[in-house]
């Protein structure tokens, strides 16, 4: 966890990865969710003021990339990040990806990136199937 409050590593977030909601505020948490999450710095891990820092290499990066772009494809709207900034290294700006299908890949695989899905539904055992 960040000094922000906001789920920094990968293992965290990946543990976001199938969070589904079942309310009509799901606009609402996507927006302040990538607020939060726009506010995070991105650097070497080892630096002061890090909140997310590098993957660990390129193939990594570039899978986390082909992932936000194939969820994307499929009909996710990317809130916020979706893209490595423009600077050296490993790194992979902080996403969330809003209306993902159930059926895209990315909610069944392990990301390993700062990535959060997120699936709408409208009945509590839609979320469970």
């Amino acid at each position: 966890m960040s000094h922000s409050g906001v789920p920094s590593g990968t293992d965290d977030v990946a543990a976001t990865r199938s969070g589904r909601t079942v309310s009509p505020r799901t606009d609402e948490f996507s927006r302040k969710f990538a607020a939060r999450l726009d506010v995070m710095v991105v650097g070497p891990g080892l630096d002061e003021g890090t909140d997310v820092g590098p993957l660990v290499n390129e193939p990594t990066r570039s899978k986390v990339a082909e992932l936000v772009e194939s969820a994307s494809a499929d009909g996710g709207k990317v809130v916020t990040g979706g893209r490595a900034p423009g600077r050296r290294g490993y790194f992979y700006q902080p996403t969330v990806i809003d209306q993902v299908p159930a059926d895209s890949a990315i909610l069944g695989t392990e990301i390993f990136g700062p990535v959060a899905p997120v699936v709408r539904f409208t009945a509590e055992d839609e979320a469970v199937n």
